[in-house]
């Protein structure tokens, strides 16, 4: 069996590469453990040495990660990375319907039925994993999440005091993670603080709710901070551009309903459930259901996921591969808040991560969240000022030439003739380098308005 698994696992590889989050370091060739603690040193320590920094990191442990894996998700998951249908099926077929016993000496357990979770000590099940959880991730120059298996850190490099990013990009992950099926261990989930700075100001630490997976801040500050369990965490007012919708009693059964904020479908609710949020059976998006912590608000991507950030948070980006919006928010609080999306979704040139740039047709150069590099969205501009520099160059050199060829004599009694050569040539130069200049820049591809 451990056979056919190998050759179905070189079949699916590369099918899914362009897919795979390329700071999961785990079952994947020529890369391994050394590689995933040198990318994080190297970061964190190119970052302390700039004055005013510090690294915070929030390592998270799941329970049970492959026994948690939905092979409903992970079928939906594969069909968006375009592996064969036949491949899909056999894989979902491979994952469901496990019968399964446990025998002491002579003694026999009645066979149970799972079709929940991966196999353990299978080839094909740990990779099958790292596919389950590559559709969130994030990777800016100053945050990242990076992965081994199903262990994960997010990295923020804090400077100026500014940690909204981080906490963004933590409270996301959470969410994903619930959304997923898969449960954070809180009381492994620890948060690392590194500062070398000798006046050091409090921070507060995040800490993971134990009955909800949402993340909500403590007032405790030292260089060292774990996760706890807060008491009481009170309840904010719901965030206007996303909030809960009503819900009512369902008829003949007893417990709540409401309306999916995506599709209007009916969605049930279990009255003893303490989630923030509940996903949709019919378009597979979440529902806030509850008013977001003190200091958060649910902000709703025009992909339709739901995100959560800080309150005072200025722009927050959609984890999702196929979307990689980064949102800007503005006004000053909750109640205020306005989502500005409008404009390009353009492929980066320089690392073709998606983001919202300008409206096409106008001429400027736009800089991409994520490698925070400037490009220019579509060839017709850049070709233009190509073209246009390249013939400058051509008539500045055949004036230069005709001119050379009709002064010569004359140079050698006035110099000045030399100084008009001189700037000549320099003009033709000027416009040989600009021409090379718009012929290499980097052009980001329009994707859709």
């Amino acid at each position: 069996m451990k056979a056919f698994e190998r050759l179905i696992l070189r079949s699916i590889r590369p099918l899914v590469k362009p897919f795979l989050d390329p700071l999961q370091f785990a079952y994947q060739p020529q890369l391994g453990v050394d590689d995933a603690v040198v990318h994080l040193l190297h970061r964190t320590y190119a970052h302390l040495e700039k004055p005013g920094s510090s690294v915070r990191f929030m390592f998270f442990d799941f329970s049970s990660a492959f026994n948690t894996i939905r092979p409903t998700l992970l079928e939906e998951k594969l069909k968006n990375m375009q592996v064969y249908t036949p491949l899909v099926s056999w894989i979902m077929d491979y994952l469901t319907g496990r019968p399964q016993y446990v025998r002491i000496q002579n003694c026999v357990s009645d066979t149970v039925i799972c079709s929940t979770g991966a196999p353990q000590g299978t080839v094909l099940s740990p990779f099958l994993f790292t596919l389950y959880t590559s559709d969130f991730s994030y990777n800016s120059e100053s945050c990242h999440l990076q992965k081994f298996s199903d262990d994960s850190v997010v990295v923020g490099c804090i400077r100026g005091g500014d940690t909204s990013e981080y906490q963004t990009v933590v409270d996301n992950f959470v969410t994903w993670c619930e959304l997923n099926h898969l449960q954070l261990n809180v009381r492994k989930t620890k948060e690392l603080v590194v500062d070398f700075r000798k006046s050091r100001t409090p921070v507060t630490p995040l800490s993971v709710h134990e009955t909800s997976p949402l993340l909500c801040a403590e007032a405790s500050g030292s260089e060292l901070h774990h996760s706890s369990v807060p008491d009481n965490v009170p309840s904010a007012p719901p965030y206007q551009g996303e909030a809960p919708p009503p819900y009512w009693a369902v008829p003949g059964v007893g417990s709540a309903s409401l309306c999916c904020g995506v599709c209007g479908a009916q969605i049930a609710l279990n009255p003893n459930s303490s989630q923030h949020m509940v996903k949709c059976g019919v378009c597979q998006e979440a529902t806030p259901i509850r008013s977001p912590p003190a200091g958060k608000r649910f902000v709703r991507c025009p992909c339709h996921c739901l995100l959560i950030c800080n309150a005072s948070s200025q722009r927050v980006a959609c984890p999702r591969p196929q979307c990689k919006r980064v949102i800007e928010l503005t006004g000053p609080g909750s109640s205020s808040a306005v989502v500005q999306y409008y404009g390009t979704r353009v492929s980066c040139g320089h690392c073709s991560q998606m983001f919202l740039g300008p409206q096409s047709g106008k001429k400027m150069r736009v800089r991409c969240p994520h490698c925070r590099k400037v490009s220019f969205i579509g060839q017709e501009y850049p070709m233009k000022r190509c073209v246009y520099f390249t013939l400058m160059a051509i008539f500045f050199a055949i004036v230069a030439g005709g001119l050379i060829g009709a002064t010569v004599a004359e140079a050698r009694d006035y110099n000045a003739i030399y100084a008009l050569w001189t700037f000549l040539l320099v003009l033709c130069m000027v416009c040989v380098c600009w021409a090379v200049y718009w012929a290499r820049i980097k052009v980001s591809t329009p994707l859709q308005s």
